[in-house]
């Protein structure tokens, strides 16, 4: 049986992501898109609900 869906309020210049993939995928994706989106690496926090 599916839980309902709660939202979460994020921060200034924070985003949320929905992902199949693993927590260490999502960081280097998103890494390599802000590197090349802002010409300088940025730091990237990947956390994660638990899942169920």
């Amino acid at each position: 049986m599916m839980k309902r869906a709660r939202p979460h309020e994020l921060g200034t210049n924070t985003f949320g992501l929905l992902s199949g993939q693993t927590a260490e995928e999502v960081k280097a994706l998103s890494a390599g898109l802000a590197e090349a989106a802002l010409g300088r690496p940025a730091e990237i926090a990947v956390a994660h609900s638990p899942s169920g």
